[in-house]
C-alpha cells in the first residue's frame, strides 16, 4: 500500500508539473490576453460629397463638395508634450481575447476641410439679407456658385474624430533570431464607431468655432503590417478605408437648429509606434492540487 500511495504522489506530482509547464505565459504578440497600446499619425482622402446646411432662416445644399485633410508641417509640433494632438493622430488600446484575435478601442483624429474656390451646385433657399457679405440670397434651383473663404467657410479641423472600435486577426509570418529579436506580422480589422465633430464656420456674416457634437457613425475596414523589435515593442503602418454619416452637425454653438448633414467614403494611411504587455496568468498550475 505504501509503494501504491507514493505512486500515486508522483503521479499526481506530474501532472502538476506537466500542467505548470504547458501554462506558462509564453510571449507571443498575438497570443490571448496580450495589451497593446499605440500612438500615431495619418493622411486622409475624401470622396466628394453633398452637404446640407440648415437653420431658421435658410435650409440649402452644396452638391458634389471636395475637401482635404490638412496635415501639419513635420516638426516639434509632432514630439512635444503639449502639441501631440494637434496633428492629424491615431490613439489605439487593444487586447487579444483570443489567440489572433484582438478587440480594440482609439480615436482616429481627422481633419476634413471644405477646399476653398470650391464649384458647387446649390440648391435650397436662404432668406434675403441673411448673408450681407456673401450675398447668397433667395431660391437656388442647381445654380453654380464658387466658394470663397472670406464668406463662406466649412472645416472640422479640431476633428473629425472617429472613435473606432475594430476587431481584428495578427498573424505572424516570419522571426529572425534565437529569440526572435524581430518579428513580420500582418493585422486585418473591420471598425465601427460614432463620429465626434468639432465644427468652424464661417456664413453670413458670422464666423464661430469649436462647435461639439456627436455627429454620427462611421464604419471601416483596415490591413497592416506590423514590425515587433524584442517581444516588446512594434512600428506599424496601416492603409484603410470607409464610410463616415454625419447626421447631424451642429454648426453654432448653444443651438440645436443650425446643423450641418452629409456622407462620404475616406482613404487613410497612418505610421503608429506601440508597445506590448503580457498578462502573467494568474495561477501558473492553475488546477493543479496545492500540497
Amino acid at each position: 500500500m505504501k509503494c501504491v500511495s507514493l505512486l500515486c504522489v508522483l503521479f499526481l506530482v506530474q501532472i502538476c508539473y506537466a500542467q505548470s509547464s504547458n501554462r506558462k505565459k509564453q510571449k507571443v504578440s498575438y497570443a490571448k490576453g496580450t495589451l497593446f497600446l499605440s500612438w500615431g499619425y495619418n493622411r486622409a482622402a475624401y470622396t466628394r460629397s453633398d452637404i446640407q446646411f440648415a437653420g431658421p432662416r435658410y435650409d440649402f445644399t452644396l452638391e458634389k463638395a471636395s475637401a482635404s485633410d490638412r496635415p501639419d508641417k513635420f516638426g516639434l509640433v509632432y514630439f512635444k508634450p503639449n502639441t501631440l494632438t494637434i496633428p492629424q493622430y491615431n490613439l489605439r488600446l487593444g487586447y487579444y481575447i483570443a489567440n489572433h484575435w484582438s478587440l480594440s478601442l482609439g480615436t482616429d483624429h481627422y481633419k476634413y476641410v471644405l477646399d476653398d474656390k470650391n464649384e458647387v451646385l446649390v440648391n435650397g433657399y436662404i432668406e434675403p439679407g441673411l448673408d450681407p457679405t456673401g450675398e447668397w440670397s433667395g431660391t437656388y434651383d442647381n445654380t453654380l456658385v464658387v466658394t470663397d473663404r472670406n464668406t463662406f467657410h466649412y472645416e472640422n479641423t479640431d476633428g473629425c474624430n472617429y472613435l473606432r472600435t475594430e476587431f481584428a486577426r495578427t498573424d505572424q509570418w516570419f522571426y529572425l533570431g534565437q529569440k526572435q529579436q524581430f518579428i513580420f506580422s500582418t493585422m486585418f480589422g473591420l471598425g465601427v464607431g460614432p463620429i465626434v465633430s468639432v465644427n468652424d464656420l464661417t456664413f453670413a456674416g458670422t464666423k464661430t468655432m469649436r462647435t461639439y457634437s456627436f455627429s454620427g457613425f462611421g464604419t471601416s475596414g483596415s490591413a497592416a503590417m506590423r514590425f515587433e523589435f524584442f517581444k516588446r515593442i512594434f512600428l506599424q503602418t496601416r492603409v484603410g478605408g470607409g464610410y463616415i454619416n454625419q447626421t447631424r452637425v451642429k454648426t453654432r454653438p448653444g443651438s440645436n437648429v443650425n446643423y450641418a448633414k452629409q456622407q462620404f467614403g475616406f482613404i487613410t494611411y497612418d505610421i503608429s509606434f506601440g508597445v506590448l504587455f503580457y498578462l502573467p496568468v494568474k495561477n501558473g498550475c492553475n488546477t493543479c492540487p496545492h500540497w
